[in-house]
């Protein structure tokens, strides 16, 4: 393994006690990997890292005491959402056509929310 592969590990397996932390974590995991379920309306993450799948899985439960084995509902989805503090609003971004402007303020290329885009 790589120096940086031990590290993304390591940092894998490291859960804070506190809980403004583990929701700062968790927000962070959602606002890259995660998406609506266009049927169910429920939150999914979108990855096949399983180091992320099982951080995002212990976060889930230790925060919310939500088994991620189980598809969530969309009332379950807006309460975390909500807790998170992550809005389906969009946000109000300075319009640029500077692809790196727009990457840096995290503006989805598409026009869809970051944590909505299909991957």
């Amino acid at each position: 393994m790589s120096f940086s592969s031990d590290v993304k590990e390591e940092l894998a397996k490291q859960v804070s006690k506190s809980r403004h932390c583990q929701l700062a974590e968790l927000a962070g995991i959602i606002e890259l990997s995660g998406r609506i379920n266009e049927k169910t309306k429920g939150l999914e993450l979108d990855t096949e890292n399983l180091l992320l799948l099982n951080k995002y899985a212990t976060l889930m439960k230790r925060a919310f005491g939500t088994d991620t084995t189980k598809a969530l509902d969309e009332q379950d989805t807006g309460k975390i959402l909500a807790a998170l503090k992550i809005t389906a609003q969009p946000v109000n971004r300075p319009q640029t056509d500077c692809f790196l402007c727009r990457h840096a303020a995290r503006e989805p290329l598409s026009g869809e929310l970051s944590w909505q885009r299909a991957r």
